[in-house]
This record gives C-alpha cells, structure tokens and sequence, in this order.
C-alpha cells in the first residue's frame, strides 16, 4: 500500500512540474530568450502531457488506497 502511494506521487508531482513548465510559471533555464523558445517549440505538448501525468498518479494512488 505505501509503495503504491510513494509511486503514484512520482508520476504526480512530475505531472505538476511539467504543466507549470508548459504554461511558464516555471522557467527551464536563465536565458529567457532560450527558455522562451524551447517553450514555444515543446509548450503545447507540455501543457497536454502534464495533467495526463496527474491523472495517472492519482489513478495510482487510489488504487494503492484500496490495496
């Protein structure tokens, strides 16, 4: 059951991480002309992928809940 758990808040916290990446809250690196452009390029993917990512490691968790 605590397995479950610790496994499912990788997928979860990475999830948070890559959506604040996606939507710029949080910078990838200091050059902000560079960030902006890697942001441009793989943004949309980012913003789509991370909430995925949240789901699945809440799906993992509750399972793990039930175990």
């Amino acid at each position: 059951m605590t397995l479950a758990i610790i496994d499912g808040l990788i997928p979860f916290a990475g999830g948070i991480y890559i959506t604040l990446v996606g939507f710029g809250l949080v910078s990838i690196g200091r050059d902000k002309e560079q960030a902006e452009a890697w942001r441009k390029r793989w943004g949309r993917f980012m913003r789509i992928s991370g909430p995925i990512l949240v789901l699945w490691g809440l799906f993992i968790i509750v399972n793990g809940l039930r175990s």
